[in-house]
Order: structure tokens, then C-alpha cells, then sequence
């Protein structure tokens, strides 16, 4: 069986993550002549410091960064992704290097079982689910009813009726609920006042097991690059477990968001079913582990990142029935439709053979 990853069809970058850092303001300085130099500068991400983000110009061919207080590393791609706001396809327009499919043969590996003790998802509280309902149900109609919000999710390649089945939404505004009615304990905050729900501005992505609701994901709308809050925002007292969408008797294909999930599923929820992780480092709880553990086979198609790729070591140790299958082209399935016209059925289809 033979598998796909990425590689650059250029040897070299014709500019680095010191350029990049430049081009940014950081105002990187050398701090030394190790590992082919090393530059330091605030970073980025955590803005606070000026010597905290490490940068070598010329470790791999377009240099890597970290900093040593958030932990935020990669590449010049990565690099463009986590600062520039730029896509994966973007990022190597940037650096000027064009991203290619390969073939590869999968080389024989002996399993060996990580070490992992799966975790209990703590059921889902009653209130939590009613006011989830009655939050989906009104996200939906307004999304429904607003043609421009149905055209971003047209051009990312949902149909209609994909958007419909999904019930997915769209939250006008920035909403701030009392925790009681969603099944939380009442919290009062260092300034006194009470915590409350935040459901913020953006596309509505729900997760069921049944006909009930288990978690809500929100897309944020005025999310930036530069914003101290996530992109993606689970709102709080969501199961904490990846989430399955189709049949839990077929194949699984496992990647990082819902959307994608809801993606796979549109074109291929005849072969296969899904599981989101809902981000690069969750983990099944119990109940999945030991479903994937008799899964006839599993797809892995994490984003295909630097972080991404750290990852397939823990689940390709975790299953003896797993095979890499990252996306083609770009990073993630949502990607690999929107910007290469990437037929997900077909990529499926291989990747069952």
C-alpha cells in the first residue's frame, strides 16, 4: 500500500524566518554563532519580552523558530501560518516553492502499543444540551436567512443540504449567558462579577451522538492573527472527546476539525465515517479508544504542519489498524477542496484500496 506526504519542489527557500521576522518588526538580534547563528526577539504570539523567540536562519531550508515561554515553534511555513494569517497554499507562494504530492511506499512497522490510559468523558449535563438545542436551532434560521454567511461555506465546498444536514449556524454577536442555564455552577471572578457563557460572533459547528447535541464549536468571525483568543472556541461544558459523524461501522478517517469531518462526510459517509479530534492534541477518551482498537481500519489525516506531523508518531503507535493518509496538496481536507479542487471521494477511495 503506498501513501502520500509533502514535499518542496525547490532545494531551497529564497527567503528564511529571519527575513520573515524582519518583515514582521520583531527587530531580531544575534545572539550567537551556534547552530549556524541564532537570533533573538519578542515574540509574536506572546508579546511580552525581548529575547524570549529564538530564531536559526539556517536550520533546515527555511530555518526554524521557538519560544522558550509558549512553546510556539516551526518553519518558514509555519511561520507565515501562525503570524502572517496566510493559508499553506499562501505561505509557499510567499517563500516562493511549490508544494507537490509524492508517492511513497509505507515501510513494514512493528506495532507497539503507546503507553495510554484513556480518559471518562463526564456525561453531559440536561440544561446544557436544551440550551444548546435551542442555540443551534436559532444559529441555523439566521444562518439560513443570510446568503452571504451560506456563500463562505459554498466556496469552502459544502453543499446546501451538507449545511442543512449539520444544522450548521451562524451567531451574529458576541453573546455573554448566565452560566446556570446551561447546567454550569455559578462562578464569581477575581473582580466580582460572575462568569458568564461566551458564545462568540462567528459560524456555529455542533456535535451530536444521536439526536442530541455534545459539543458546540464557534468559528470566530473578527478572530486575527494577532488575538489572544482561539480561532476555534468550544464552548464551555462540551464533552470533552473527539467527535464522530456517520456510521461508527465503517472505516474511520480521523482528522483535526469539524468542519472537515462534515466535509468527508458529504462525499464519502458511504465508506467511511469521521472522527474530528477538535485539535491537534486531544485524544480519544475510553469509549473511542476501545472502538478504533476493532476498527477495520483507520485513515489518519491530520493537518499536515509541522505539529501535524509531530502527532502521527502517537497515533500510528496507538492503533495496529491505522495508515497515514494526509490530504493531498495542501494541509487539511478543507484546504485540499478550496484552493486545489481536490476530490475528497477519490482521496478516499485510494486511501481504501
Amino acid at each position: 500500500m503506498s501513501h502520500s506526504c509533502h514535499i518542496f519542489h525547490r532545494e531551497n527557500f529564497l527567503m528564511d524566518v529571519l527575513d520573515l521576522a524582519r518583515e514582521l518588526s520583531l527587530g531580531p538580534k544575534k545572539a550567537a554563532s551556534t547552530n549556524g547563528g541564532e537570533y533573538k526577539a519578542s515574540c509574536p504570539k506572546c508579546k511580552d519580552g525581548k529575547d524570549r523567540f529564538c530564531i536559526w536562519p539556517n536550520q533546515g531550508k527555511s530555518g526554524h523558530y521557538w519560544c522558550r515561554v509558549c512553546d510556539t515553534k516551526g518553519d518558514g511555513i509555519q511561520f507565515c501560518r501562525d503570524f502572517l494569517g496566510m493559508t499553506f497554499y499562501q505561505a509557499c507562494q510567499k517563500l516562493q516553492v511549490i508544494p507537490e504530492l509524492r508517492e511513497r511506499v509505507a515501510v513494514d512497522r512493528p506495532f507497539k502499543e503507546a503507553e495510554f490510559t484513556p480518559h471518562i468523558a463526564p456525561p453531559i449535563h440536561q440544561s446544557w444540551q436544551q440550551a444548546a438545542k435551542n442555540f443551534i436551532s436559532s444559529s441555523h434560521r439566521k444562518l439560513m436567512s443570510r446568503p452571504g454567511i451560506i456563500n463562505l461555506l459554498l466556496n469552502r465546498g459544502f453543499t446546501l443540504d451538507t449545511i442543512q444536514r449539520f444544522s450548521i449556524g451562524w451567531n451574529m454577536e458576541n453573546l455573554f449567558e448566565e452560566t446556570e442555564k446551561w447546567g454550569i455552577p455559578k462562578e464569581i471572578k477575581e473582580n466580582g462579577h460572575p462568569k458568564r457563557q461566551w458564545l462568540p460572533k462567528g459560524i456555529v459547528i455542533p456535535s451530536y451522538v444521536g439526536n442530541e447535541p455534545v459539543k458546540l464549536k464557534i468559528r470566530r468571525s473578527d478572530w486575527s492573527q494577532e488575538d489572544s483568543f482561539p480561532k476555534y472556541v468550544e464552548v464551555s461544558g462540551s464533552r470533552q472527546s473527539p467527535s464522530i459523524y456517520g456510521d461508527m461501522s465503517k472505516p474511520v478517517v480521523i482528522v483535526e476539525s469539524e468542519l472537515d469531518a462534515m466535509l468527508v462526510q458529504q462525499s464519502a459517509s458511504h465508506l467511511v465515517c469521521c472522527v474530528a479530534l477538535g485539535g491537534v492534541s486531544k485524544k480519544p477518551d475510553y469509549e473511542m479508544h476501545a472502538w478504533l482498537k476493532q476498527a477495520s481500519l483507520i485513515l489518519l489525516s491530520l493537518d499536515f504542519d509541522e505539529i501535524g506531523k509531530k502527532r502521527y508518531a502517537f497515533w500510528m503507535k496507538l492503533y495496529p489498524n491505522i495508515h497515514p493518509w494526509p490530504a493531498p496538496f495542501a494541509k487539511s481536507p478543507g484546504d485540499a477542496v478550496r484552493l486545489f479542487h481536490v476530490h475528497i471521494l477519490d482521496w478516499i477511495k485510494a486511501g481504501l484500496c
